[in-house]
Order: structure tokens, then sequence, then C-alpha cells
């Protein structure tokens, strides 16, 4: 399993909280152009419970000893759900202009992590940040400037009672749970308790959130639609043309109503990316030691694929020279890798919020045909690379996307090729 790389984009429209948003413990944010190395992980979930635990306990409301706080009162609880990954939100206030406290339960469960995928007792002892699957979290005193304190709990279990599909129910309690200031390292996501930093209790704290759905359009043609449908799963995506490392226009709907060509895997990629490396050379070394489309659809008749640079190693906008010495450096044909960088900036819409949006250069013509269903999370939007895509090529449809896995990527793939 690739483990992703995090790269922050800057919000229109509207402010949000600055504090640390860090899309996956184990997984290093990748400064631009700097390295990380990956962190090996180690499970951290217990036999599931098959008594149901008591749903009634209330949140303390009054001091506990050797506690310096105990208690977090919510008044917004939010909870999302992809494939390999979940994550629990709680604000104490929705007034960005005070500062906010959050609380955050984050479930790994791709790769080597083995997070929370059903109802069940779970130990969050024994892990750091870095290394955790079940993640407890509250950041305090957020603002736009950041937030003043970090707190990791490393003590308890996080017993989940309730886990329902998309427009149902998340709840969960938090027995013994004991949060520790920390600081969080930026690249390793290592977690190190502060010397004489403050403890968080949070013993009896209940959590209960409607579980968010996502856009899924049903406008589907059967056939290519010039303009698109939409931008969503199962929309039409319209014709967009990008220029490879050679110089050449290369239009999507070039394939439109091929029945040779089954499945199309758009993968993004940066000059920075260390985990993009990793990814192409796997893919490269199962070729033969170079990629092409065509070694491509040799290898797995009915596939075809798309490599979008999106930032050379500056994470600024990628030259074709860039494009053409990238390309060759990762033994690639230059032909299958396009630039995707908008000068002007695309705004591109969040999914939640809905009404806000980001702007963005790097992969601004993709997102703005294939959204990429970004979110805000612990007051930042986040992405990573690599980033993928797949589309039907007989009409362009919106398959699978990397941020609304409703399936996992392996088995839309397979149901496409065996169409």
């Amino acid at each position: 399993m690739v483990m992703r790389l995090v790269t922050l984009f800057s919000l229109s429209s509207f402010a949000l909280l600055a504090c640390d948003s860090s899309s996956t413990p184990g997984a290093p944010a990748d400064a631009v152009g700097g390295d990380a190395a990956d962190t090996a992980v180690s499970g951290d979930a217990t036999t599931p419970d098959t008594s149901a635990p008591d749903t009634n306990v209330s949140t303390p409301d009054v001091p506990v000893a050797g506690c310096d706080k105990s208690s977090f009162a919510m008044v917004d609880q939010s909870f999302e759900a992809k494939t390999g990954f979940a994550a629990f939100r709680g604000y104490s206030s929705t007034d960005n202009t005070a500062p906010i406290d959050s609380l955050s339960i984050e479930l790994y469960a791709s790769g080597s992590y083995t997070g929370a995928t059903t109802t069940g007792t779970y130990t969050l002892a024994g892990h750091d940040y870095a290394s955790c699957s079940n993640c407890v979290l509250v950041r305090a005193g957020c603002t736009e400037s950041g937030c003043a304190k970090t707190f990791f709990a490393d003590v308890g279990d996080l017993v989940i009672t309730q886990w329902d599909a998309a427009g149902g129910r998340f709840k969960a309690n938090l027995v013994g749970v004991t949060a520790k200031e920390v600081t969080i390292d930026p690249d390793t996501f290592a977690s190190t308790p502060v010397a004489g930093g403050e403890t968080w209790c949070l013993d009896g704290l209940t959590v209960d959130a409607e579980i968010k759905s996502i856009p899924v359009s049903d406008r589907t043609q059967a056939e290519c639609v010039a303009d698109g449908t939409g931008v969503y799963l199962n929309d039409n995506v319209g014709n967009f043309a990008l220029t490879n490392c050679n110089g050449d226009r290369v239009k999507l709907h070039d394939d439109c109503g091929s029945t040779t060509k089954k499945a199309l895997w758009i993968v993004a990629t940066a000059g920075w990316c260390t985990a993009c490396s990793q990814f192409l050379a796997e893919l490269v070394s199962n070729h033969g030691g170079s990629l092409s489309r065509e070694k491509v659809a040799a290898q797995t008749p009915g596939l075809d694929m798309l490599i979008v640079l999106g930032e050379n190693a500056q994470g600024v906008k990628p030259s074709q020279a860039y494009c053409l010495s990238y390309a060759q450096a990762k033994n690639l044909d230059p032909a299958m890798v396009v630039v995707d960088w908008s000068d002007a900036g695309e705004s591109i819409p969040l999914i939640d919020p809905g009404g806000f949006a980001i702007e963005t250069n790097s992969l601004g013509t993709v997102w703005s045909k294939i959204n990429p269903y970004l979110v805000e999370e612990g007051g930042s939007v986040s992405s990573a690379y690599p980033w993928w895509a797949l589309l039907r090529p007989y009409n362009m449809q919106y398959i699978w996307s990397d941020y609304a896995a409703l399936v996992p990527f392996e088995q839309a793939l397979n149901d496409l090729l065996s169409e």
C-alpha cells in the first residue's frame, strides 16, 4: 500500500481554522521538494465486544482528580466514512471568531492499518499518533493562526455502539480515555508528550453524529457528452485537453465509444512526491522496466492509464522540459504523462461544507471536470498525491474517486474490466 502525502490548499470564500489537519498518521506530510520516510505500523484493534456498553454515560461536569480538563461540550458533530478511512469530528463552537476546541476520532483501515470498520471495543493504548489505527485527539484553542495545544489519547478504549450506512448514525463511548498534551512532528506524525503538559480526561464522553452521504449523479448517459453531465460519480465527464511531455495535446474524449478499452485509470503525481515515486517505480517494475499505455493494455487487457503531473519538485508549474525529464527519470513514456497547471487558478467546490470551494492551480483542469470530493477536516482542506480516479472510456462515466471510495479500487477496476 502506497503511503499518502498531504498537500494543504488555501481556501476561498470563507475562513476555516488552521489547526493541524494531518490526513493520515504514519504517512508523513512532505514539504515541497522534501523527503519523508514511511512509518511501519501495527494494528490496535481488539476483538469486538459482543455486549453493548452503556450508552447513557454523560460527560463529567466536575473536575476529576489528576485531570486538568475533564469535559468536552460539543455543539456540532459530524461523521464521514470512506473505504479505508472514517472520521468523527466534534467542535465546541461554530463561531470562527473565537478560539474553538475540536475532538477527532480518526479510523484508518487500509494497508497495514487495522482501524475500526464496525461496532466493537478498540483499545487506544500502546501507540503514538504516527502508529495508531484508531486515533483520538483534541485540538484546543484553535484560531485562523493555529491551535494552542494538541492532546493525544493513549489510554482507554473506544467503544463503537452503532455504525450505520450513509444517512444513519455513528455512536461511540470513550471509556477510561485520557489524552496527554503532545507535540506532533509535521514530517513523521510522531507525537511526543509535553514535559509538564496538561491532561484531558475524556472518560464517559458519548458521541452521536449523522453519517453524511456524498453526492452521486443520476444523470448518466449511454454515450459521451461533450460538455459532460456534471462532475460527480456516475456523471459523464466533459471533454478536456492537456499537453503531454512531447508537446502533443491529449483529449480525454479521443477514446469515447471504445469497446476495447474498458477502464481509464487517471493517476495524478507531483515532482516532490516520494510516495508517487515509489508507486510509479512499482508499476514500472511490474511492466518490465518501463511504462506506456501500450504496455499497460498488454498486461491488463482493457485497461488504459493517463498520468497527470500537477507540480514540479518545487511545488509550482511544471514546464514541458521538466515534464520530459520527469518522465525519462521515472521510465515513463512521455506520451502518457500530461501536465495540469491552471495559471489563473480554478475554483473547486468542496463536498463539505457545501457551497464553499478552494482555489487551485495544480490539477485545476482535471478537478474542474472530475470533482475530487474534498472536505474540510480539522480546520483545513487536505489532499494527497498520488490521486486516482477511474472512468469508463465508452461513455467517460466517472466510476471511482480517491476521496469518495464507495467500494475498494480493485473491485471497481475489476468490475469495469469484466464488462
